[in-house]
């Protein structure tokens, strides 16, 4: 889908240019197009386990944990 595809693409360009805070809900838009790009409801049976699955990977900051920046 060309369109996802270019959706993915502005959301990377976002991502790069990001606070820290905001970037979480970046990861998330990102995964979600590109799981559109391939062609797979990102709401729905494989594609929703995917975006969980990305989401499951994006690293945390919290009070004494370390996180590299993503």
């Amino acid at each position: 889908d060309p369109d996802a595809w270019a959706e993915g693409a502005a959301l990377a360009a976002q991502l790069h240019a990001a606070a820290v805070a905001d970037r979480r809900p970046l990861l998330g838009a990102l995964g979600r197009a590109m799981v559109r790009a391939y062609g797979t409801d990102p709401d729905r049976g494989a594609g929703g386990a995917l975006v969980g699955w990305w989401l499951d990977r994006v690293p945390v900051r919290g009070a004494g944990r370390a996180a590299l920046p993503v």
